[in-house]
């Protein structure tokens, strides 16, 4: 314990030579500071007291800035001084009676002026006659500190102080309506150094001094501080002394009036004339007009300065603005007054001034500190030569900025005229797009009107023939032929109207490809079933040749471009052959994983820089037994229009259009088209591109027989309802098919049909009227047919709001089917979402629309009367050519 003390005192005696040593070094820095400061401030008296026709009064105005600031510094000395003796308990204050509310109104009165010049109204209330004992000295710089700082952070309102007094203590206030003190800083505010950052001053200015001196000289002379503050609405800080002399060792108190000084002594050295002297700069900087453009006045000290910087007028900155921001006035005029007679000058006293006048005004440069800086104290040379660097590079910062907004308005407007250029092609393509669908549209019905009658007739025709006798049978057979003939040209009219549809797709790069798994074998022998009626009639054997490995196959491409493909080449075979000798066509299909390059006699139509990837590639070609073609009709043949030689059959007589989409199709498949041919020995026309293997796909319908149109399939799947088997007579009510047509000829014509085939039937003009139909409860359909483009409410959008209400109310799903001449994909997908359940594209088979309409009553099994074509392995000249990946 004892060594606990003997340390503890050890390291007391060790901090009080630490804080004696502290005391040593203010006082001699003091001393050292004070001793150059008399030898400034007492010349400068000198010189600032001769008369006004001395050679020296051009450089008083100079010397009086000297001056302020010499006594600025002397104070600040004086300050540390302080600090040092009462840290050190030397300062030993000597209290003498004096009338406190007296001696207080004067040296309040000394800061009047100032502050009701800075637009501050200023009460001061002090109760005379009363003595207190206190250091005159003392106490002046306690009111003038605490005005003072009640000025600077007052910009409007009242400032009041008053002089009071309670049995036992002398009371001194200050309040000001200024900006508050936060409640964060008020702990703190009485600390040496400590500062408050607040922009509501009228001076950035300070040491954090002033109040903890304050603080300190209260303590001195027994009495006590505190302050309330609150932010926007203002601060009160009050000093209580305690009256009588008990608090005063009697060695400390003194009487009679305090000793004589000459005025020019206190005028100089008083620490109340100096605060107030800066109290009044605060006001004069907000009052002058410090913008200045110098040329006229200047004197020869700013002249002989001029001289030692460069020309500035080939530099083209003689109009230059440089804005200087400072809080300390006298810096500013000196900035001013060096600047001034090269540039165009304008003075703030803090940042938010020079930065409003900056947004609403060109300036060149600011001097206040960012890009550049000078350690304050700076010579003149220095300054003039950075502002001059900087004014120098913001005059080609500004060059180089106006050509960069150049380029920039010349890169936007040539982007705003290319978004325009491909506003407006977009547009166009999709007025083009508008064109297409019209026209398949258009195309599509009146064909469709043609089969649908043709086929009508043909039922009239084997009624007629049932009741009639043999002596007619020749002129019925004569009449049914004449219906064939019109099928067959409807059909022809129907490819030409794909192709040249499918060219206008090519032309506007409409064309897409929409890969999905299908069965690769069903699928081919589907498009056959398209030419059994026309191959009979001219006696053509069509025959399908597949390995077994591709029989039961699933593979990932788009199925309609590829059934697309072949029904051109079958088209052409067909027309070659119908006029040989042998009258033999070949479906085969191959596969294989390595392209080779093309054998004798084989035509590759692909691009030169074509690359092939080995992989699994499917080729599917078309054998005929035809004339065949010479190497130079085979090189033309792909060709817009062209076509090796003109039928003369009109059914079957070629547009030129096939064989190019065709190409253009394999194209965006990433495979390519031979064609191998002598003339007199037949052709072979083949596609081969690469695909991928699938598995079979679930809810796969086989009866759906492909006739051209989409293969598609409801991405909702539809739960069958009961049903019984469609009647024309009996007990068994006919299932109800509601057709919702605009126009009247296929309104018939589709009723007759579907009443033919044991429907009931019932018509509606417009999507409207069609889901009025619907929602009637005594006739509600079992199926509905719907028609997609139609006036009042088009298709889709009386499908969608039928799925909404469903979904609403909980009813059952209505089946719901597409008839529709819009054959594009993307409209297909779109009837699909829009919640249809499938799509029969026109001109269309009754017995398409029967079977499909059977999907969504009964379930069906496979029709045994559809029976397979025969098939056999292929033999094509060039298999060996090609490696076999499965079987």
């Amino acid at each position: 314990m004892v060594l606990n003390f003997e340390m503890a005192q050890k390291k007391a005696e060790e901090l009080a030579s630490l804080d004696r040593a502290k005391t040593v070094f203010f006082s001699n820095v003091s001393h050292e500071l004070r001793t150059p400061l008399t030898l400034i401030m007492g010349p400068l008296d000198d010189i600032l007291s001769e008369p006004s026709d001395s050679p020296l009064s051009n450089a008083k105005a100079r010397l009086k800035v000297v001056a302020r600031h010499a006594r600025k510094l002397h104070g600040l000395v004086n300050s540390l001084l302080d600090f040092a003796r009462l840290e050190a308990g030397r300062y030993l204050a000597l209290f003498r009676p004096v009338d406190l509310g007296a001696i207080t109104a004067d040296i309040a009165s000394l800061f009047r002026s100032a502050i009701e010049r800075g637009r501050v109204t200023y009460s001061v209330d002090c109760v005379n006659g009363k003595e207190v004992y206190v250091d005159t000295d003392a106490w002046e710089k306690i009111v003038t500190n605490i005005i003072s700082n009640a000025f600077k952070y007052c910009l409007e309102g009242t400032i009041e102080v008053r002089v009071e007094y309670t049995k036992t203590d002398a009371v001194f206030s200050c309040s000001d309506t200024g900006c508050g003190i936060p409640a964060s800083d008020l702990s703190y505010i009485f600390n040496r150094f400590h500062r408050v950052e607040t922009a509501g001053a009228r001076s950035i200015e300070g040491t954090g001094v002033g109040l903890a001196l304050t603080y300190e000289t209260v303590k001195s002379l027994g009495g006590d501080i505190d302050v309330r503050s609150e932010v926007g609405v203002g601060s009160t800080f009050t000093v209580r002394l305690p009256l009588g002399t008990a608090h005063i060792p009697p060695e400390r108190i003194v009487s009679g009036p305090p000793p004589e000084t000459s005025a020019g002594e206190r005028e100089s050295l008083r620490y109340s004339m100096r605060i107030v002297e800066e109290a009044r700069g605060w006001v004069a900087s907000e009052t002058s007009g410090e913008s200045n453009r110098g040329s006229a006045g200047r004197d020869s000290s700013v002249s002989e300065r001029d001289s030692t910087v460069a020309d500035d007028r080939g530099l083209h900155l003689e109009n230059s603005v440089v804005i200087i921001a400072d809080d300390n006035p006298d810096l500013r005029h000196y900035c001013v007054s060096l600047l001034s007679p090269k540039y165009i000058v304008k003075a703030f006293p803090d940042g938010r001034a020079a930065l409003d006048y900056i947004l609403n005004n060109d300036a060149d440069l600011v001097l206040s500190g960012a890009d550049d800086y000078l350690v304050k104290p700076f010579a003149s040379k220095e300054l003039l030569a950075r502002v001059k660097t900087h004014l120098e590079l913001g005059r080609l910062r500004k060059e180089l900025e106006a050509r960069v907004q150049d380029r920039t308005r010349l890169l936007v407007e040539s982007e705003t005229r290319l978004l325009q250029q491909i506003a407006e092609s977009e547009h166009m393509r999709k007025q083009q797009e508008i064109v297409v669908d019209l026209t398949s549209h258009e195309l599509r019905n009146p064909l469709n009107a043609i089969w649908q009658n043709a086929e009508l007739i043909q039922i009239a025709l084997a009624l007629l023939r049932s009741r009639t006798g043999p002596d007619l049978h020749g002129t019925l057979e004569e009449a049914d032929d004449a219906v064939q003939n019109i099928v067959l040209s409807v059909a022809h009219q129907t490819r030409i109207a794909d192709d040249i549809l499918n060219f206008s797709k090519i032309r506007l790069s409409l064309l897409s490809i929409h890969r999905e798994p299908f069965h690769l074998h069903d699928t081919v022998e589907d498009v056959l079933r398209m030419w059994e009626i026309e191959t009979r009639e001219r006696d053509i054997k069509l025959e399908l040749k597949a390995p077994d490995a591709l029989r039961n196959v699933w593979v990932n491409t788009d199925p309609h471009r590829c059934a697309q493909i072949l029904i051109n080449f079958l088209t052409n075979a067909i027309r070659f052959t119908a006029d040989s000798p042998t009258r033999n066509i070949t479906v085969f299909l191959e596969s294989f994983t390595h392209v080779n390059p093309p054998g004798p006699n084989v035509f590759r139509v692909a691009p030169d820089d074509a690359v092939f990837p080995d992989g699994f590639w499917l080729r599917i070609g078309v054998q005929d037994s035809g004339s065949g073609l010479s190497p130079q009709e085979r090189e033309k043949l792909f060709e817009r229009f062209a076509q090796a030689h003109p039928s003369k059959d009109q059914f079957s007589g070629g547009h030129g259009l096939g064989l190019f989409v065709s190409r253009h199709i394999v194209l965006l498949l990433s495979g390519y088209i031979e064609v191998e041919s002598k003339k007199g020995d037949g052709c072979t026309f083949s596609f081969s591109i690469p695909v991928e293997l699938s598995g079979p796909q679930e809810g796969y319908d086989r009866t759906k027989i492909w006739r051209g149109q989409p293969l598609r399939r409801s991405t909702k799947p539809y739960e069958h309802r009961s049903a019984t088997e469609r009647t024309l007579s009996g007990n068994v009510r006919p299932r109800h098919v509601l057709i919702v047509e605009d126009n009247i000829i296929n309104q018939k014509v589709l009723t007759r049909q579907l009443q033919a085939k044991g429907f009931h039937t019932s018509v509606a003009n417009d999507g409207q009227e069609g889901l009025d139909r619907i929602f009637e409860e005594d006739s509600a359909p079992d199926v509905v047919l719907m028609d997609i483009e139609m006036p009042v409410k088009d298709g889709k959008t009386a499908c969608r709001e039928l799925r909404d209400r469903e979904t609403r109310d909980a009813r059952p799903r209505l089946p719901v089917i597409a008839v529709t001449g819009n054959a594009r994909d993307e409209q297909i997908q779109e009837c699909l979402q829009a919640g249809f359940d499938d799509c029969v594209i026109k001109p269309y088979r009754i017995a398409d629309i029967v079977g499909t309409i059977d999907r969504f009553l009964v379930p069906r099994d496979f029709p045994t009367a559809l029976a397979p074509l025969p098939s056999s392995a292929p033999t094509s000249p060039d298999v060996s050519t090609r490696e076999p990946i499965l079987g």
